[in-house]
């Protein structure tokens, strides 16, 4: 008699987180169908503190990382159910074995994705943009990863830093709103140009000093 208690409280816990699941999925996936949808997002900025000590620690590590590549978007961002990723094309691999120009991969990173539980909902990128089309960026990968995809193969960014380490050829004009103390977050639709969202020049400065770096060790 215990067991079959404990087993219909076993299914009933199992049900009903799979109806949670399902629900939250299912208003995912509707934002996201959404025209614009990215425009009704929030995003964090990044303080000065955090972005001088991460730039430091990512001028050091990144030219240890198995892959570094140039690539150029070859689609928008798919947000999947709790992560995201975006199709590029590779143009030139500085670093890593494996992959070649003119292959098409997909990217991902376990600090992207969009938060629908938070009120307004946020996209969540490691304070750095979405990779624009018609751009090429310098990016710094760790590991080939499993995928559901069945045509291509999908590469996990270097992750072992609050800032993702993904730098524009192009130099872009990145607007700064002043927060409070508290929560940073920002309205996606007044940053959607950035390439680096940061609450304060001094962090703007430190990214794009590290950026300076990276491009000039890894040019065109």
């Amino acid at each position: 008699m215990k067991m079959r208690i404990l087993t219909a409280v076993t299914m009933v816990i199992l049900i009903g987180a799979a109806a949670f699941g399902l629900v939250k999925r299912q208003t995912y996936t509707d934002l996201c169908g959404e025209e614009n949808y990215l425009d009704g997002l929030y995003v964090a900025e990044a303080i000065s503190p955090l972005t001088e000590n991460s730039c430091r620690d990512l001028e050091q590590e990144l030219p240890g990382v198995p892959y570094i590549l140039r690539v150029s978007p070859a689609g928008e961002f798919e947000n999947l159910f709790a992560t995201s990723r975006q199709k590029v094309r590779v143009e030139e691999v500085y670093a890593g074995n494996g992959l070649q120009k003119g292959d098409e991969i997909y990217l991902t990173s376990s600090q992207w994705r969009i938060v629908v539980e938070l009120q307004p909902s946020a996209l969540e990128c490691s304070f750095v943009n979405i990779m624009k089309e018609g751009k090429e960026y310098l990016v710094f990968v760790t590991e080939k990863v499993r995928t559901d995809s069945d045509t291509l193969p999908v590469y996990r960014l270097y992750s072992n830093s609050m800032i993702t380490p993904v730098f524009c050829y192009e130099d872009m004009e990145n607007v700064i709103i002043p927060v409070g103390e508290g929560p940073t977050y920002v309205p996606y639709s007044q940053v959607k140009d950035n390439e680096f969202f940061s609450a304060d020049e001094e962090g703007l400065e430190a990214w794009n000093s590290l950026k300076q770096k990276m491009l000039a060790a890894y040019p065109k």
